[in-house]
């Protein structure tokens, strides 16, 4: 996985444009701040082409219910621009506890953060600067299914399942920002409490038997019952096998 060569990193174009105007680079008329604003502008296209890497590997998701271990890790990168497949197909219901480490940059100017983004630059959060509008751009989000809507996941998070599909990941910075991020987190994913004991009890249980069968033998049953009742205190003979049953 090549990180992209592009012209300028972020923060280049952030110091471009600010760097001081020599008096021979203005105009008559126009500003030197509409000059910035103006270079600031045209050096962003210039940083637009370049996005992010690709994962190399293609993960096959699989339901970590059939794992002996119950659980699997996912590396995400920082500077990928595609989300990453964990690796877990999520079963609507299901609890999974979500554990992430490591540490990234969302660019030079934002920092270097833990996977819930916390301390990163101002300019490195919500609206324009991140992928779901809000948040910081170093925060760790997922999403469930192609077309899910993310949530945040940061250091952790215990998620049940609103539906079944591919659990992925990413960084929250937005694709045009990609190119001068960072560091990796790695992200497990787990089966636990309830959910753990419920598929335990789904596969290793019987089957229970069904209501409409238990029906048909309730009355043989409490007939069977009764019949050794009254054996037992003497209200009724052994039968002879041809002849009626007698009492006492």
């Amino acid at each position: 996985m090549e990180r992209p060569k592009c012209v300028f990193s972020y923060s280049q174009v952030w110091s471009l444009s600010r760097k001081p105007l020599r008096s021979k680079d203005t105009f008559p008329k126009i500003s030197s701040q509409l000059i910035r604003h103006i270079l600031f502008i045209v050096l962003l296209f210039a940083l637009s082409g370049c996005a992010g890497i690709q994962y190399a590997d293609k993960v096959q998701a699989r339901d970590i219910t059939q794992l002996d271990k119950k659980e699997t890790t996912s590396k995400v990168l920082a500077n990928a621009e595609e989300w990453r497949n964990s690796g877990v197909m999520v079963k609507k219901g299901l609890k999974y506890k979500l554990t992430a480490t490591g540490s990234w940059s969302a660019g030079a100017l934002c920092g270097e953060t833990s996977p819930d983004g916390l301390g990163a630059a101002a300019l490195c959060y919500g609206g324009s600067a991140t992928y779901m509008g809000k948040g910081s751009a170093s925060l760790l989000i997922g999403k469930i299914g192609e077309s899910g809507s993310p949530f945040p996941v940061g250091n952790g998070l215990e998620l049940t399942a609103p539906d079944d599909g591919i659990l992925f990941f990413r960084i929250n910075d937005t694709p045009l920002w990609m190119a001068d991020n960072s560091g990796s987190v790695d992200v497990i994913t787990s089966l636990v409490g309830s959910s753990l004991e419920n598929v335990v009890k789904y596969q290793g249980a019987p089957a229970p038997l069904a209501l409409p069968l238990k029906k048909a033998f309730l009355p043989h049953l409490w007939n069977l019952e009764r019949t050794s009742q009254r054996l037992q205190f003497g209200t009724l003979s052994p039968e002879i096998p041809g002849q009626p049953p007698r009492r006492n």
